[in-house]
């Protein structure tokens, strides 16, 4: 008897580790770096919930870089929080975009075309501004 389960128990992270993020300035861009190996149905609101207060906390157009780097696993409900965190940066006047997609989580962003609706970048160096030549990858 099989399980549908796309990863082993043993590689989800602990629910301590779900909902932290790292915050830094990155050019224009305020990088917000999730430490959690996936964006699930177990910390999708709690993100959104930090993602809030972080926005709150920005007095000025909220220019988001979301960076996955550490994200090898997204589901339905982690797409709608990437596409609610979207939503709000661009209702206060602000940018979003992505960078650092890899493995599951870029197949999945181009199964579901997330890529025509959200700017990604490979790397954050990529998304800065003085990187000439370096265009977004619609294709990530």
């Amino acid at each position: 008897m099989g399980t549908d389960s796309a990863l082993p128990n043993s590689a989800l992270p602990n629910s301590a580790d779900l909902e932290a993020l790292e915050v830094s300035t990155w050019g224009p861009y305020q990088r917000i770096q999730p430490h959690a190996a996936s964006l699930d149905f177990r910390n999708s609101d709690g993100l959104r919930q930090k993602f809030d207060a972080i926005l709150q906390q920005i007095n000025q157009r909220p220019d988001i870089m979301l960076d996955l780097a550490m994200v090898n696993f997204m589901d339905s409900a982690g797409l709608s929080f990437l596409l609610s965190v979207k939503k709000l940066c661009e209702k206060a006047g602000g940018s979003f975009c992505l960078c650092n997609v890899h493995g599951y989580v870029q197949n999945l962003v181009q199964l579901t075309n997330l890529n025509r609706v959200v700017t990604i970048y490979h790397t954050a160096e990529q998304a800065l501004p003085h990187s000439e030549g370096d265009s977004p990858d619609g294709d990530a």
